[in-house]
C-alpha cells in the first residue's frame, strides 16, 4: 500500500529459524516462513519495508508476524495386541508447546478411518475375526488453539480364539478291538488361531486311560494333530477322546470330544436233550 515509491526493499529477521524472501524488492515479494517445529515457544518475525522515491527520498513500515509451534500429537495405548474381544486405553500426551497446556488443544480419535470420539483420552474395544488375526488402524488429530495441526497412529492386532474341532473318518461304535487312530479321526488344522493340539482318553468317570506303548504312558495332554493310537481291547468299554487346542497369544483354549463304545459280546449258550446214542441218533436243542 505504499504511495508515491519507485522502489522497495523488504527484510525480515528473527531470532531463530530464519526465513527468505524471494524477490525482496517487489512491490508484493513472495515471503517463506518455515514450519516452527522446534517444540518450543512461538518465533517472532519482524518484516520491514524500506519504500524510496526517485529523488531518494525513504520511509520504513514494520511488522511482526508470529509463527506458532507445530504441536505434538501422541498417545500411550495400553495394550497394542492381545485376544479378542479386548478393550486399549489410549492417554493423550500430546504437546502444545509454546507454554501452553494439553487441555487448549482438540483432538480427533479415528478407527479404520471413522470418527469416533473427541475426547482427549480415548477408549475402545477391538473384536477379533473367527479365524484370522485381525488389524486396527487408530488414527490422533491434535490441534493446538492456533489451528496448528498433528497426528499419529497406532496399529491394534487382536487373535482369533483357538478352534478345537475332531473329524470322525471311521467308526466309532464296533466290536472289541475298536482301534482309535488317525483313520478313525484326526484333529481340524485351523493354522491362524490354533498352535498346540493337546489329545486325552478317559473313561465314562474321567479317569486318565494309558497307552500300551511306554513312551506315551498316560494319554493326557500328548500334544500332536495326530491322535494316539489306542485299541480297546474289552467290549462293553467307553472311552472320551477330548481335543484342546491352544494359541501362543494365550487365547481361551477350545474343547471337543467324541466317544467310542465297544459293543457287548452276545453270550452263545445252548443245550441239547441227548448227546450219546445209537445211530440215527436224533438230537433236539
Amino acid at each position: 500500500n505504499s504511495s508515491f515509491a519507485n522502489s522497495y526493499l523488504w527484510n525480515i529477521s528473527s531470532s531463530s529459524n530464519p526465513a527468505s524472501i524471494i524477490n525482496d524488492t517487489d512491490s508484493v515479494p513472495n515471503i517463506i516462513l518455515p514450519e516452527n517445529d522446534t517444540q518450543g515457544d512461538s518465533i517472532v518475525y519482524t518484516l520491514i519495508l524500506t519504500a524510496e522515491t526517485d529523488n531518494g527520498c525513504q520511509d520504513t513500515d514494520t511488522n511482526i508476524v508470529t509463527v506458532y509451534p507445530t504441536p505434538l500429537a501422541s498417545a500411550i495405548p495400553s495394550a497394542i495386541d492381545s485376544c479378542g474381544p479386548f478393550t486399549v486405553n489410549f492417554t493423550n500426551t500430546s504437546n502444545p508447546y509454546n507454554g501452553e497446556d494439553i487441555s487448549s488443544m482438540s483432538f480427533e480419535w479415528y478407527v479404520e478411518g471413522q470418527l469416533i470420539d473427541s475426547t482427549q483420552n480415548f477408549t475402545y474395544t477391538f473384536n477379533s475375526a473367527e479365524e484370522n488375526d485381525t488389524t486396527y488402524l487408530v488414527e490422533l488429530y491434535a490441534t493446538s488453539q492456533h489451528d496448528c495441526f498433528d497426528s499419529t497412529s497406532f496399529t491394534i492386532t487382536v487373535y482369533p480364539d483357538p478352534i478345537a474341532n475332531i473329524i470322525i473318518t471311521g467308526d466309532t461304535v464296533g466290536c472289541e478291538g475298536l482301534t482309535i487312530d488317525p483313520n478313525q479321526i484326526y484333529a481340524e488344522e485351523v493354522i491362524n488361531n490354533n498352535d498346540t493340539y493337546l489329545w486325552t482318553y478317559t473313561d465314562v468317570n474321567g479317569n486318565i486311560i494309558t497307552s500300551p506303548d511306554p513312551l506315551i504312558g498316560l494319554i493326557e495332554n500328548v500334544s500332536d494333530i495326530i491322535p494316539p493310537t489306542y485299541t480297546m481291547t474289552q467290549d462293553g468299554d467307553t472311552v472320551i477322546v477330548i481335543l484342546t487346542t491352544l494359541n501362543d497369544h494365550g487365547c481361551v483354549q477350545d474343547i471337543d470330544s467324541v466317544q467310542f463304545i465297544t459293543i457287548e459280546n452276545p453270550t452263545a449258550d445252548f443245550s441239547l436233550t441227548d448227546t450219546i446214542g445209537c445211530h440215527p441218533l436224533e438230537v433236539d436243542i
